[in-house]
């Protein structure tokens, strides 16, 4: 099995990173300098582990060698990426980051000749920030004809970690930039402008993102300005030292991040796109255990690169509870009306061959409609009484359908109410009723939302009411192999919408 390497497996972002990609099945070997520390998150993990230092040459050539993928989670990136990124090359090894400092991404561009000789990838951002707004960038760009100027804002709510406040503040890279002309110049700290994230307007600040360099790469807009509006206690006051490891898992929950991409076509017309997704401390170690899982499987392209060139546009509503929205300038190109149409009826179509398949109890063919990394998300807290709450991948996506039959023996039955389009997103409101072996009624309303990618579905999250899920399907506990009839919770839609 090709080898996973994460340095920095002990802290904050790498340990979930770790724990990430052990439930991925990667098996990562753990790096870092704390023996003690890397041995307990090991055992844990019950993964394999190395001691060693990055400013040890001989030490980290050893450690690197057999490795087809480094994931390094250490900071500050000031001291880790060089050493890190030279070894990578010098072994043949792909380095990945989660660096959010322009040093690491001007070291990257440096080192771009050297990495594309020895055939290995550099891609810091594989999580983040980066990963994130290259995303959003590079959707929101596609939308006008000659993108000529981006402007995107960053919404960071609730606390930031130790680790990220110490490699901020060692950043070499102290002035505010922005991208002119394909040039970074210095930017007016002054120059605030109004963004909505949805919740009105809302003053932003100029900063210095490493997305100036990475969506300049990616879309080849030579104009970009990056804000930031921080919520909470993003910017911490007093001693980094006493500050908390990081967020807890209910402050995350708590604390959700956003973004807003506002593009210009050549033509002058502007359109805006809206990012909503987890708390950046929940999307970065999940987006770089996906990426490495993507890396080991061969997606990889030689030389320093960015998420979006890789996996795509559409690879950060691959993470978690991540969705983009269009919203509209005043003046509508007619060509891309035709292409909003034309790629709107090749989801729906995707989406009503998936869904006819499922109601035929061809759940196979049902999948020829969905991309390789797709997953099916019912909403609800995994571990509690509604037991079908979580995220199935493809292969586990037939035994959801299993345990559904299992309780409604004669299948649901499935009403859309509604459907609304776009060319990244179906949703669809349902009526789904039916009657569990015990007699007792399932009558739900719900929203399934659909996205889309290059024709194919690549994510579908299950929205109902998981109280009355959970009272109905409790009783029903049995796991069997899966049925020959059709099957989701209440979205195993194989009808037209009611008109």
């Amino acid at each position: 099995m090709r080898e996973l390497l994460i340095y920095g497996a002990t802290g904050y972002t790498g340990a979930m990173a770790a724990e990430h990609a052990h439930d991925l099945g990667l098996r990562p070997v753990l790096g870092g300098r704390n023996a003690d520390k890397l041995a307990a998150v090991a055992a844990r993990l019950d993964c394999a582990y190395r001691v060693f230092d990055v400013e040890d040459r001989s030490a980290v050539d050893d450690a690197l060698t057999g490795a087809e993928v480094l994931l390094n989670c250490a900071g500050p990136y000031l001291r880790t990426a060089r050493p890190l990124m030279e070894a990578a090359i010098r072994t043949g090894t792909h380095y990945l980051d989660i660096a959010a400092e322009l040093d690491s991404y001007r070291l990257a561009e440096i080192l771009d000749g050297a990495a594309t000789a020895a055939g290995v990838m550099l891609l810091p951002g594989s999580g983040g920030s980066v990963a994130m707004l290259g995303c959003l960038a590079a959707h929101t760009a596609a939308r006008v004809e000659h993108p000529q100027r981006l402007r995107i804002a960053l919404h960071v709510a609730g606390s930031m970690s130790r680790g990220s406040a110490i490699s901020a503040s060692e950043n070499l890279t102290t002035d505010t930039l922005h991208r002119v002309d394909g040039s970074l110049l210095p930017q007016d700290q002054s120059a605030v402008e109004a963004f909505d994230f949805g919740f009105g307007d809302v003053a932003c600040t100029p900063v210095t993102l490493p997305d100036l360099i990475t969506i300049g790469r990616a879309t080849g807009i030579a104009n970009i300005d990056t804000y930031v509006y921080a919520s909470g206690d993003a910017f911490p006051d007093g001693a980094l030292a006493d500050l908390p490891d990081g967020p807890s898992a209910a402050q995350r929950a708590a604390d959700r991040y956003h973004a807003v991409a506002v593009a210009t076509g050549g033509d002058g017309r502007t359109v805006s796109s809206v990012l909503d997704t987890v708390n950046g401390y929940t999307f970065t170690p999940l987006a770089a255990a996906h990426a490495a899982r993507r890396v080991l499987a061969g997606d990889v392209r030689p030389g320093f690169r960015t998420p979006v060139e890789v996996f795509g546009a559409g690879f950060a509503e691959t993470i978690a509870d991540t969705h983009i929205t269009d919203r509209w300038g005043h003046a509508k190109s007619q060509r891309h009306k035709n292409y909003s149409r034309k790629s709107e009826e090749a989801g729906m179509d995707a989406a009503s061959q998936f869904l006819t398949h499922l109601a035929a109890g061809d759940v196979e063919t049902a999948l020829e409609n969905t991309t390789a990394d797709f997953t099916w998300t019912v909403t609800g807290k995994p571990g509690t009484a509604f037991a079908l709450a979580g995220t199935y991948d493809r292969e586990q996506f037939p035994a959801l359908l299993g345990r559904v039959a299992a309780a409604l023996p004669d299948g649901p039955q499935v009403d859309i109410t509604s459907v609304t389009a776009t060319t990244a997103r179906i949703v669809a409101e349902t009526h789904t009723t039916g009657r569990t072996a015990t007699g007792v009624d399932y009558d739900n309303r719900g929203v399934g939302v659909f996205d889309l990618r290059d024709g194919r579905i690549a994510a579908v999250r299950e929205y109902l009411d998981t109280l009355h899920a959970a009272e109905v399907f409790t009783a029903t506990n049995r796991q069997p192999d899966p049925p020959h009839h059709s099957a989701s919770l209440s979205m195993v839609i194989g009808a037209t919408p009611d008109e």
